[in-house]
């Protein structure tokens, strides 16, 4: 339609984890392509995988004609798991924007974990405040047998075998 979210712009960030909580900051591009100003709301919820919402929040947009605009907003999300290498627990967040009357104009999804990486000279790389020690190796393009093309059930494998032997990183 002429009033939508630009596609591949809906992004969370993890700003602080802290046990099961998190401070995040979602920022989505609506665009308004009719020439004179829309009023919507965007409507926000961050679920799990099973589908349980751990955020759920509606906010008034103004879009001028023509134009686009940054929708930026900061929250507390609570109930969370926090995302490591170990447990890789990852959340679904919806971005809906309804018109007036509540009719869904377009909507956006993007998968996040909630983690904070942080690297410094003292503790080298710490995810959600764990040091955690890289243990990996460069991987090549070859496949042996199968050739120089990549196949995906080929490369889960792989890295699977690798996780199997000790490996958290890989340089591919």
């Amino acid at each position: 339609g002429d009033v939508y979210l630009e596609p591949e712009h809906l992004r969370v960030t993890t700003k602080a984890v802290n046990g099961d909580s998190a401070f995040v900051c979602v920022d989505a591009q609506l665009v308004n392509q009719v020439p004179y100003a829309v009023e919507a709301k965007l409507q926000l919820e961050i679920a799990d995988m099973a589908g349980r919402s751990v955020f759920n929040a509606e906010y008034p947009v103004h879009l001028p004609g023509k134009r686009a605009t940054l929708f930026s907003h900061h929250f507390q999300v609570k109930g969370i798991e926090a995302w490591s290498a170990d447990n890789p627990v990852l959340y679904c967040c919806h971005a809906r924007v309804v018109d007036g009357e509540g009719r869904l104009l377009d909507e956006e999804i993007a998968q996040t974990g909630f983690r904070m990486v942080q690297v410094d000279a003292e503790h080298g790389l710490q995810i959600n405040g764990r040091t955690v020690k890289l243990l990996g190796g460069c991987i090549h393009h070859d496949q042996g047998i199968l050739g120089a093309e990549t196949y995906d059930d080929y490369e889960y494998r792989r890295v699977y075998l690798l996780k199997q032997a000790g490996f958290n990183a890989v340089r591919c």
